[in-house]
Formats: structure tokens, sequence, C-alpha cells
């Protein structure tokens, strides 16, 4: 029997007429039976947490790791995507991981393997092929989890969603937006330059 489940991945915070559009696509999407294929819908995680009580979330299984080994494993997945070059392309929310904080970097890799390890339960527990569904950008990091822990499935295909893609960039440049006017609005509360007297 074919199934759907759903996994959200990063929590982000969306704006509000964007994030109704979000969840009303992941409803959908989730909902639809046009696929041949079981299917992973993997979505941001949002503000109200809509899908957590959802019998098809994954969200809450167990990783199969326990947090010491994703603690450490997280710095090795930084240092793996610092060497490959591919920090400079890769972003979390759309903030390249090069310009976070690295206490930031951390607890962001830590969800990304967390999933990572959930999608490979699921793809273990079922030979069958499996459809995830998400955006291009989780997509993209997902993809280099797997890489890293050098986990090849056959038996999954990747399925770029252009609307939540759309969704996610349109959020994304409005909340840069605002933090530029946010930055350009609001007076420095750093104190000015000391005239020296000496």
């Amino acid at each position: 029997m074919k199934y759907t489940k759903i996994l959200s991945f990063d929590s982000i915070h969306m704006l509000l007429p964007i994030r109704k559009i979000y969840i009303k696509l992941i409803s959908r999407i989730s909902s639809g039976i046009n696929s041949s294929n079981n299917r992973l819908v993997l979505y941001r995680l949002d503000k109200d947490n809509f899908f957590i009580t959802d019998k098809r979330n994954i969200s809450g299984d167990t990783v199969g790791a326990t947090y010491d080994f994703i603690d450490s494993m997280s710095i090795k997945f930084y240092r793996y995507i610092e060497k490959s070059g591919n920090y400079k392309t890769l972003s979390i929310n759309d903030v390249p991981l090069y310009q976070l904080y690295p206490r930031q970097v951390k607890l962001k890799l830590e969800g990304v393997l967390r999933g990572a390890f959930r999608i490979r339960n699921l793809l273990n527990n079922n030979q069958e092929k499996t459809e995830v569904i998400t955006d291009r950008q989780t997509a993209s990091i997902m993809k280099e989890a797997f890489l890293f822990l050098n986990y090849t499935p056959t038996n999954v295909t990747w399925k770029v969603n252009g609307l939540l893609t759309l969704c996610i960039t349109i959020n994304s440049l409005f909340m840069r937006s605002f933090a530029f006017v946010k930055i350009y609005i609001s007076r420095s509360k750093l104190p000015g330059v000391f005239k020296n007297y000496s």
C-alpha cells in the first residue's frame, strides 16, 4: 500500500500571508494521490505547528542515534561542507552557512542530520521508490547530508516543488528587506567615538 508521510525540517519565520499559502500548499500536496510512488513531504516547520498532530508526521520518530553522536557529527558535517567548498552556495533560511554564527551553524546542521537520519530510516524500512517533495534549498542541503553520511539510496527521487520554493524565496526577500529597513531607521546603541582630550 502506498504511503504519504510528512517531515518538518527547519523552523523558519514566515509572514502571515505567505505562511497561509505555504500551509495550504503543504496540505494539498500531502493530500494528493496523483503519484505511483510513496511520498515524503519535507516542509519547513511552521509557527503554529499545524501538522504536528498529523498521524503521517514522522518528525517525532527516533533517529537511531544518540544526542552526543548527532552533536559530534554536526561539527564533522560543517568541516565536510567547508572542505568541499559548497559552504559558499549552501544556505539555511537563505543565509549562506559561512555567514552564520558557529552556534547557529551547529544547531542548524544538527537539525539537518536528524532529518537525514529519519529519511534514511523511512527508506530502509520500505525498499519501494519514495518521492521526496520539498523546496530547492532544502533538497540541496539534504542531498549534501546524504553524501556526508555516505548514504546513496537507490529508492528515492527528489521532486523540487516550484511553488514551495517560491514561497520560501519571497518570504526571504521580504524578511531581508525589513531587516535592512530596520537597520537604516534604528539608531545604533553603540557608543560614539570619544574625543581625545589629552
